[in-house]
């Protein structure tokens, strides 16, 4: 199968199917490779082999189906040949229905739950697939996978696996360029353009960039990403808040605990975090302690006590004992190793119906 694509790559080379240099696209970025398929209609003898070539390697992947539709406009004589060669029925998406006659998208003999196996040219985005896909199944079909000649590798695999389709491709735009490069028809500077574009042009079917997890999840709403969140006490305070409309912490630097009650009495209403230092205030007790929880409940705010911890695991434990009940979140150092962590997780373990952080 390797040998029939290398053979494949370097015809449609020749026949200026595979083109470098600057091409605006479909979906309006500018690519330094483009893929004109539609050349092979001039070509029969190139067109029967790519033919031929897809349906022996849909079948090698388990493909089954009851009725074959090519994505038009390209993709559509592949079909026809492979729909004759296998002895299947074809179907044929319009763009848009007819105003006259019939007035059908989809012409052609089917059934109610047929399973439909779409073949493509070129998939970049992979929203005409969508498109294709979204009319078959309005007419009560079933698409499940796409067969298609090349993946341009630029978002199109993952843009419709999101939607239940998978795609097979015969080629990568990866493999293409290693088939080129051996035959000696592009060197490694046109490669390293082409894999930096591809790089920087991961699209959505939009054919907007692909924005990365972190980026996507900053645009979501507090309570949103409280619902991914990993740690209970993140979730709480995202959800705080959402709920407070408040992005607000207040460092609490005082050094007695009226001031350090009477400045969480006034900002309590408005905050979101409020941040202690227990071991400045000159006369901390336990009983300032309760009163403190108990404002930030009033209030609706968490407690971080900046406390820093730096020892051992068994005595940061303890000392992180004496801070748990009333503190939802501690900050440590990172120097002394897992160890520290340990320690406050085995105290914190011991209390699952209070999570801290």
């Amino acid at each position: 199968m390797e040998s029939r694509v290398r053979d494949l790559c370097l015809q449609l080379y020749q026949i200026g199917a595979l083109k470098f240099g600057d091409f605006k696209m479909k979906v309006g970025v500018n690519s330094p490779v483009y893929f004109d398929l539609r050349m092979m209609i001039s070509y029969p003898t190139v067109m029967e082999s790519l033919s031929n070539l897809l349906w022996d390697f849909a079948k090698s992947e388990g493909v089954e189906c009851d009725v074959v539709c090519g994505v038009p406009y390209t993709a559509l004589p592949l079909a026809t040949l492979i729909a004759v060669k296998a002895d299947l029925p074809m179907l044929i998406r319009r763009k848009e229905a007819k105003d006259y006659g019939t007035k059908k998208l989809i012409e052609g003999v089917y059934s109610k739950d047929d399973l439909c196996i779409i073949f493509e040219d070129v998939v970049t985005t992979g929203s005409s697939i969508l498109e294709t896909v979204n009319d078959l199944k309005h007419e009560g079909l079933v698409v499940k996978e796409v067969v298609a000649v090349l993946d341009r590798e630029q978002g199109g695999i993952g843009n419709l696996a999101r939607q239940g389709i998978s795609l097979k491709p015969l080629m990568t735009l990866t493999q293409i360029l290693r088939h080129l490069k051996a035959a000696g028809k592009i060197d490694d500077n046109t490669i390293n353009r082409i894999q930096t574009y591809v790089q920087q042009n991961q699209l959505d079917p939009r054919g907007e960039p692909i924005k990365s997890e972190e980026e996507s999840r900053l645009e979501l709403s507090f309570n949103a990403r409280a619902d991914k969140a990993q740690h209970v006490v993140a979730a709480r305070l995202l959800r705080l808040m959402e709920r407070k409309q408040s992005l607000l912490c207040v460092a609490a630097d005082v050094s007695t605990s009226q001031q350090l009650l009477d400045l969480a009495e006034a900002v309590g209403p408005h905050v979101a975090l409020l941040k202690t230092h227990a071991d400045i205030i000159t006369d901390w007790s336990p009983n300032v302690a309760l009163q403190l929880a108990s404002l930030a409940k009033q209030h609706d705010f968490l407690i971080m006590e900046d406390r820093k911890f730096a020892d051992i695991g068994h005595t940061t434990g303890l000392q992180y004992s004496l801070v748990r009940p009333w503190a939802d979140l501690v900050t440590v150092h990172g120097l002394p190793g897992d160890g520290l962590l340990q320690g406050i997780q085995a105290e914190i373990a011991k209390y699952p119906e209070s999570p801290r952080g």
